[in-house]
C-alpha cells in the first residue's frame, strides 16, 4: 500500500518537477547564450578601437561625390570608392587575424564611413576550410554590395551615426539558405570619442553560438542536479517560425509547420514572445513537455523539450523495483521465519524474534546475533538491512541540516543586506554634511546601532542551533513611536532629498518583541526609500488606533508601484522581488514576524503612484 501511494504521488509531482528542471535549464542557455553575445560584442568594440581602424576611417571620411550632366542634360552623381590599395598592410593583419582567431563564429567583417559608404570587407573564400590558413582571408575595397537587407551586403544600422558609445546595435540579417546570422554595426569615434567617424559591421554566425552554449550545457550537466539529460532538445525559433537551431541538425533552418508539424502549438506561443511550459503529442506519439523563453533577441525565443513520457516509464520502472524489492524484503524474512519456527524452537528463535521486534521499534543499533548455523543467514540478511537503514537516515539527517543552513544563510543575506544599506546611506552623506557637529552625532549614534546589529548577525551565525530553532523573546508592550523614530533616523539623515511626514502619536503602545518589530520597520522604510532611488519622493508613515486592542502603522512611498499580477502572484512570497538585486526574503519575513505577533499586514499599491504598507498589531488597553 504504501509503494502504490508513493507510485501515485511521484507520478502527479513527475509533470512540476520537470516544468522546473526545464525551466531551470532554459534560463541556463539562455544565460550562455547572452553571456557568448556580449563576449563577441566586446571584441568587436576592442578592435573598433584599434588605431587602424580610427585613422583608416578618419583618411575615408565620406564618398567623394562629383555633379555630372548626361547627354540628356540630366545631372547624375558618382560615388568614388576606396582603392585597393589604399588599406594599410597594419589594418589588413588587425583583420586577418580577428577573422582567423574567431574562424567558426563570423562570416565577415566590414566598414562603412559616416556617410554609410562601404569602404571594405573581410571575408573567408567560399571553398576554405575550417583549417584555412590566413591568405583565405579576402579583403574587398571595391564593387561592394551595398543593401541594408542582403545577407551579403554591407548595409549597417543607421542608427549608429547618431550613437552616444560605442555599444554594437543588433539586427537579425536576412538568412541564406545554409544558417542564420545577427549583424553588428559598432560605431567607431575619432580618439577623442567626440563624434562617430564611421562603423564595423559584422555577421556572427548564430547557429554556431546556439550549437556551442546548448553543447555546453547539455554536456555540463550530465548527472547534475538540475537533471538535464542528453536527450532533451534544444530549439530556438524566429517569431516567422523558421527554426534556427535544433539538436538535430537536419530539421534546422525549416519552417516548423514543415520539419515538426507537431510543434505548432508550442511554437505560437513562442512567435508571440510568452514564457512557460506546455505538452504536446510528438510524431512518435510519446506526450513531450516543452519550457520556453523570448531571448534577448526579441524575434527568437529558445524552448527546451524532454520526453514526459519515457520520463514516466523511468519512474514506473523504479517504483516497481521498489515494491518488488520491499515484497521480496517482506516476504523472505517472514517465509524463512515461519520455516525455522516449524522445525526447531528454542532461544535462537526467540532472540532473533525479539531483535526483529526491537528494529521495527526503531532500535537500529541492534546486532543480531545466534548460535543456530540455520538461523544464522536470516540474522545476517536483517542485519545488513538494519545496516542500510542507519545510512539512509544518516542522509536524509545531512540533507534537512543542510535545508536548514541554506535557509539561514538566506536570511541572514537579507539582515545584513538591510544594515549595509543603512551605514551605505549614512556614509554617502558624510562627506558633505560631516563638519556638522549635530551630523557626527548622528553619524555616530546609527553607527553605534549598526555595530550593533552586526554584532546580533554575528552572533546568530556562531550559535546557528538558537539561530535555526526560532527562539525569540516574550512580546511585551512597547512604545512603536520611538521606535519608528530610531529607524528612520539611521536610514533617513536630514539631508536626505527625499520629504518625510511623520504622523504619529505621542504613544503608539503594542504587544510586540521589540527587536523582531524594529526589523519589520526598518524593511517597510528601506522598501520605501529604494522604490523612490535617486528621484525625489514623498515617504509618509502615519501610525494611530485601529480599534479594539489594536494599533496601526503605515509606511507609504510614491515610487513606481506594483502591478495587480505581481500583488496577486507573488507578494509577501519567499524570493519574490522587483529588484535587481534583492533577495526577495524581506516583506515574506515582514508578513510571518507581525503574523506571529497576532497581527496583520496589508498594502495598497498602484503604478506610477506609490505604495502603502499598513501593519495592524495587538495593544495592551482598548484603542491603544
Amino acid at each position: 500500500m504504501l509503494c502504490g501511494l508513493n507510485y501515485w504521488l511521484a507520478t502527479r509531482s513527475l509533470a512540476a518537477t520537470l516544468r522546473e528542471d526545464l525551466r531551470r535549464d532554459a534560463n541556463w542557455i539562455v544565460m550562455k547564450i547572452n553571456y557568448a553575445l556580449s563576449e563577441r560584442e566586446t571584441g568587436l568594440v576592442t578592435l573598433a578601437r584599434t588605431f587602424e581602424v580610427r585613422e583608416y576611417l578618419k583618411r575615408h571620411p565620406g564618398p567623394i561625390a562629383e555633379v555630372k550632366i548626361d547627354p540628356r542634360n540630366r545631372l547624375s552623381i558618382e560615388r568614388e570608392t576606396s582603392p585597393a590599395n589604399e588599406l594599410p598592410p597594419e589594418l589588413r593583419a588587425s583583420l586577418t587575424t580577428f577573422l582567423m582567431e574567431n574562424r567558426q563564429r563570423y562570416e565577415s567583417i566590414a566598414a562603412i564611413n559616416s556617410s554609410e559608404t562601404p569602404l571594405f570587407r573581410a571575408t573567408f573564400a567560399s571553398s576554405a576550410p575550417v583549417e584555412a590558413a590566413a591568405s583565405q582571408v579576402i579583403i574587398q575595397t571595391r564593387n561592394l554590395p551595398h543593401n541594408s537587407l542582403g545577407f551579403d551586403s554591407i548595409g549597417g544600422d543607421s542608427r549608429f551615426v547618431s550613437a552616444r558609445n560605442e555599444t554594437p546595435l543588433r539586427a537579425l540579417s536576412e538568412r541564406r539558405s545554409s544558417a542564420p546570422a545577427l549583424r553588428y554595426t559598432v560605431p567607431v569615434f575619432d580618439s577623442g570619442g567626440q563624434y562617430v567617424i564611421g562603423a564595423l559591421v559584422a555577421n556572427l554566425r548564430l547557429d554556431q553560438v546556439f550549437k556551442e552554449q546548448a553543447s555546453d550545457v547539455v554536456g555540463a550537466l550530465n548527472g547534475a542536479p538540475t537533471g538535464m539529460q542528453t536527450s532533451r532538445l534544444v530549439i530556438v525559433l524566429h517569431q516567422s517560425g523558421l527554426i534556427y537551431y535544433h539538436s538535430n541538425s537536419a530539421l534546422s533552418y525549416q519552417p516548423v509547420a514543415n520539419a515538426i508539424p507537431e510543434f505548432k502549438t508550442v511554437a505560437a506561443a513562442m512567435a508571440a514572445g510568452e514564457t512557460g511550459a506546455r505538452f504536446y503529442d510528438g510524431a512518435d506519439g510519446d506526450r513531450r513537455l516543452a519550457s520556453y523563453r523570448p531571448l534577448d533577441q526579441n524575434e527568437l525565443a529558445l524552448a527546451v523539450v524532454t520526453d514526459h513520457t519515457r520520463e514516466l516509464t523511468a519512474v514506473r520502472e523504479e517504483l516497481l523495483r521498489n515494491l518488488l524489492a520491499a515484497l521480496v524484503i517482506a516476504l523472505l524474512p517472514a517465509l524463512l521465519l515461519t520455516l525455522i519456527a516449524q522445525r526447531r524452537s528454542g532461544r535462537s528463535l526467540e532472540r532473533l524474534t525479539q531483535g526483529a521486534k526491537a528494529i521495527a521499534r526503531g532500535q537500529l543499533d541492534q546486532q543480531l546475533v545466534v548460535s543456530s548455523a540455520e538461523n544464522q543467514p536470516l540474522a545476517d540478511s536483517m542485519n545488513v538491512i538494519t545496516a542500510r537503514l542507519r545510512e539512509q537516515l544518516a542522509r536524509e539527517a545531512e540533507s534537512r541540516q543542510f535545508d536548514s543552513f541554506l535557509r539561514l544563510s538566506a536570511m541572514l543575506t537579507h539582515d545584513l543586506k538591510n544594515t549595509i544599506t543603512a551605514l551605505s546611506l549614512g556614509v554617502s552623506n558624510m562627506e558633505r554634511n560631516f563638519a556638522r557637529a549635530d551630523f557626527r552625532a548622528d553619524a555616530m549614534d546609527s553607527l553605534k546601532d549598526v555595530t550593533a546589529k552586526l554584532q546580533k548577525l554575528v552572533s546568530k551565525l556562531s550559535e546557528p542551533v538558537n539561530t535555526m530553532s526560532g527562539e525569540h523573546q516574550l512580546p511585551r508592550a512597547t512604545d512603536l513611536a520611538p521606535l519608528i523614530q530610531r529607524v528612520l533616523n539611521s536610514l533617513t539623515p536630514t539631508s536626505t532629498h527625499h520629504e518625510i511626514k511623520l504622523q504619529l502619536p505621542d504613544r503608539l503602545i503594542a504587544v510586540v518583541e521589540p527587536d523582531r518589530m524594529e526589523k519589520v520597520v526598518e524593511n517597510l522604510v528601506i522598501n520605501a526609500l529604494e522604490a523612490m532611488g535617486a528621484k525625489q519622493g514623498v515617504l509618509t508613515i502615519t501610525g494611530g488606533s485601529a480599534g479594539a486592542r489594536q494599533v496601526f502603522f503605515s509606511v507609504g512611498d510614491t515610487g513606481p508601484g506594483m502591478s495587480k499580477a505581481f500583488q496577486e502572484r507573488r507578494l509577501f512570497h519567499p524570493f519574490a522581488t522587483t529588484k535587481r538585486s534583492g533577495v526577495g526574503l524581506g516583506l515574506y519575513t515582514c508578513r510571518e514576524v507581525v503574523r506571529a505577533h497576532g497581527g496583520s499586514i496589508d498594502v495598497t499599491s498602484e503604478p506610477e503612484v506609490g505604495t502603502t504598507f499598513r501593519v495592524v498589531l495587538p495593544s495592551v488597553h482598548p484603542g491603544e
